[in-house]
């Protein structure tokens, strides 16, 4: 496996305004199953489908602008088709609305690679995406609602999400974040246990609890460290939570509370740099991800 990951990044308005980020990665067998599903992606022709996917790089006001207009465009979409939300946004602390729309987007969207529903099955491409988009703008208000932290997701949704994690790949889980640290993204479509606790969710169904069980090519870069008490509350307030509530994840076949349960992101590598302030500069002009390689 190939010791550094590279990803370009430009300037939306200028594509031939360049910035390369560069990694060092972890030699773990997750790093290096994941560096083959992305050769697999890209060698198949897969492209990253929301490559402006940047966040907490604007001012808090404007990026909860973003977060809202962008929401309520979904939501609009979506209704085009028939009306199935009978709400909006307007407030980025409204976290019911939020619950809501979430689960809306599980009840019509369909969790992982189960695209069933008669709404989706009979929209057209438009609505599709705007159904799939509204689980991003979801998170993309949730991150300013809880502090707004920069970091900015690759994802290439249309890879099918058929490979497993396995109980080793979770010894790299951890939710004590560092600055530019490259970290394998969650693919499931539901919630986990931290996304249980954060949200106090009363929408979610039993099937839409979905630990950490797949991968893809799927990653994120943290722009920002975690101060090690909270990374410990976080570990504890989830360790409670399951306690509390150990008849339902028992139910649904986690009688224990294991790695695969903790909250957090599986570690794969970390960015080269020199000056954080530098490299934040230079990113914030660059929001978008042109295209990412080995060397």
């Amino acid at each position: 496996m190939p010791s550094k990951f590279l990803i370009t990044l430009c300037n939306p308005n200028n594509i031939e305004n360049e910035y390369v980020l560069k990694f060092d990665l972890i030699d773990s067998s997750i790093a290096k199953k994941w560096h083959l599903k992305v050769i697999e992606a890209i060698k198949l022709g897969y492209t990253i489908d929301d490559p402006e996917r940047f966040y907490g790089l604007n001012t808090i006001q404007e990026d909860e602008s973003i977060a809202i207009q962008r929401i309520n465009k979904c939501v609009n979409i979506i209704n085009s088709h028939k009306k199935i939300i009978d709400r909006h946004l307007s407030d980025i602390r409204d976290t019911d609305t939020l619950n809501y729309l979430h689960h809306i987007f599980e009840e019509y969207h369909g969790l992982l690679d189960q695209q069933t529903n008669e709404f989706y099955t009979d929209a057209s491409s438009e609505v599709r995406k705007a159904l799939s988009d509204l689980n991003i703008a979801v998170h993309r208000v949730e991150n300013v609602l809880y502090g707004n932290p920069r970091r900015f997701v690759t994802t290439y949704f249309g890879l099918p999400k058929t490979d497993k994690l396995t109980a080793e790949d979770f010894n790299y889980m951890t939710c004590q974040y560092n600055f530019g640290g490259l970290y394998l993204n969650y693919v499931e479509v539901g919630k986990t246990l931290s996304d249980l606790v954060r949200d106090k969710d009363e929408y979610i169904d039993d099937d839409a609890f979905k630990p950490w069980n797949y991968y893809s090519a799927d990653f994120t870069v943290r722009l920002y460290d975690t101060l090690l008490e909270k990374s410990q509350k976080e570990e504890s307030d989830c360790l409670q939570y399951y306690k509390e509530n150990q008849d339902f994840f028992r139910n649904l076949g986690y009688p224990e509370y294991t790695n695969q349960l903790k909250p957090g992101f599986i570690k794969l590598g970390n960015l080269v740099f020199d000056d954080k302030d530098t490299i934040i500069s230079n990113i914030t002009e660059h929001q978008y991800v042109k295209s990412v390689t080995f060397v």
